[in-house]
């Protein structure tokens, strides 16, 4: 299982400039908050499990289709989540076997 840190997919300063864009475009009263960027992803899962927010079938797959690769980063990474959070991941993946150790590159 690999190490997961931080769920961070954006850096602060990239969302800050994206909602200063909006606020100044269209909507001055308009806030985007971060609130799960202090947590990893086994947290979120474990919340998320805890409040009943699991989403049943989520996309998160970067190859996309109609079932999850389970061999690229986001399917490695939310595969781990879920073991470190003791929870049973409830997404199907084409790849039957167990996560790989790493991603596999996307062709």
């Amino acid at each position: 299982m690999r190490a997961i840190t931080r769920f961070i997919q954006l850096p602060k300063g990239f969302t800050q400039s994206i909602a200063e864009a909006i606020r100044v475009g269209s909507y001055p009263e308009l806030k985007l908050l971060r609130p799960f960027i202090p947590l990893t992803k086994a947290d979120i899962v474990a919340r998320g499990s805890v409040w009943a927010l699991i989403a049943p079938d989520p996309r998160s797959c970067y190859k996309g289709g109609n079932v999850h690769c389970g061999t690229c980063g986001t399917c490695v990474e939310r595969g781990d989540a879920f073991i470190l959070a003791g929870i049973v991941d409830p997404t199907k993946y084409a790849s039957s076997g167990s996560l790989p150790l790493k991603p596999v590159a996307v062709s």
